[in-house]
C-alpha cells in the first residue's frame, strides 16, 4: 500500500472558522474551544505515537512504499521533517523491542507515558461509545494489575506501585523502611 499525500489546492479553507464562528464567540466559550481542541489534539498525538510505536521500525514503513518511519510520518501526517522527528522520538521512547530470543514484545521503556495516557482515559466521561469502551479498557488493565500486584505481595514480594519518576525516592525509601525494620 502506498502512501500519496494529497496536496490541498490553492485557496482551499480548512478548518472550522470558514465564516468566522469562533471570532464570535465570547472568551469564556473559546476557552471551552480550546480546551476541547487541546484534549483532542493530545488522544491524537497518543493515537499516532502508539500507531507508529506498535509497527516494525523496518517494515512498516516499508510496507507502505515509504524508505523511513520519518517519509512514513511526514506523508502521513503532512508535516515537515522536523515535526516528523519530533513524533519519532516520542515513538522511540515508547516503542516495545522485540526479543531476538523469543520474539515477544519487551516491557516498554518509559511505560510511565503509557500510565499517564491510560490515567487520563479513565478520568474523563465517555461522551461517545468509543471513548466509554477506551476508559472501560484502560480500568480492565489497571484492575488486572492491580490483581497481580496483590498476588505478588501474597507470595512476599515487594511492589512499588510509582511511575517512572517517583521511582528513585520510592526505592531508597522503601529501603530505609526495610532497614529500620530489621529486614535486611
Amino acid at each position: 500500500m502506498a502512501i500519496e499525500s494529497k496536496p490541498q489546492r490553492p485557496g482551499t479553507k480548512v478548518g472550522p472558522n470558514q465564516n468566522h464562528l469562533l471570532a464570535a464567540l465570547p472568551d469564556a466559550e473559546r476557552i471551552e474551544v480550546l480546551q476541547a481542541a487541546g484534549a483532542a489534539f493530545r488522544r491524537i498525538e497518543a493515537t499516532v505515537v502508539e500507531t507508529i510505536a506498535t509497527g516494525d521500525a523496518v517494515d512498516f514503513p516499508h510496507s507502505t512504499g515509504c524508505r523511513t518511519q520519518n517519509e512514513l510520518l511526514q506523508r502521513t501526517l503532512l508535516t515537515d521533517l522536523r515535526g516528523a522527528t519530533r513524533v519519532a522520538k516520542v515513538v522511540a521512547l515508547v516503542r516495545r523491542e522485540v526479543s531476538l530470543a523469543s520474539g515477544d514484545r519487551l516491557p516498554a521503556r518509559w511505560p510511565a507515558l503509557r500510565e499517564a495516557m491510560l490515567d487520563e482515559l479513565i478520568e474523563q466521561s465517555p461522551e461517545r461509545v468509543d471513548t466509554a469502551l477506551e476508559a472501560s479498557a484502560a480500568a480492565l488493565y489497571l484492575e488486572q494489575r492491580q490483581r497481580a500486584h496483590t498476588a505478588l505481595r501474597a507470595q512476599g514480594a515487594t511492589v512499588l506501585d510509582v511511575t517512572a519518576v517517583e521511582l528513585p525516592g520510592a526505592l531508597v525509601d522503601h529501603y530505609l523502611a526495610m532497614k529500620r525494620a530489621g529486614r535486611l
